[in-house]
């Protein structure tokens, strides 16, 4: 191993933040790598103007994309996806669905 970069002391800090360990070196630098990753792509997103919200990193950017959507338990009902009904409201008018009680808050 080379000199350590930011990414590389930010990753230090994460595993320590999140109580994280790993069985082998070989794992500590595969979840290393998944974390820079997950960084570059935290830092790219909130430093471009055309994004309307930022992102941050959470005790799941050592995780790579499989392993998320198989955590997050997701299938495909193979059902075609529905059309939207116009009820009136012009375009460009949002609507917060926590004040509706039809969601809950962002937690993780």
């Amino acid at each position: 191993m080379g000199t350590l970069d930011a990414t590389d002391y930010a990753y230090f800090a994460y595993v320590s933040e999140y109580g994280k360990s790993y069985g082998t070196v070989a794992e500590f630098m595969f979840r290393s790598a998944e974390f820079r990753k997950s960084k570059e792509f935290v830092d790219a997103h909130n430093a471009d103007p055309t994004q309307t919200h930022t992102v941050e990193l959470n005790m799941f950017a050592d995780r790579t994309y499989d392993e998320m959507k198989q955590m997050l338990g997701y299938r495909s009902s193979g059902v075609e996806p529905t059309t939207f009904v116009d009820n009136g409201e012009p375009n460009g008018v949002t609507k917060d669905w926590r004040n509706d009680g039809a969601v809950n808050d962002v937690k993780n």
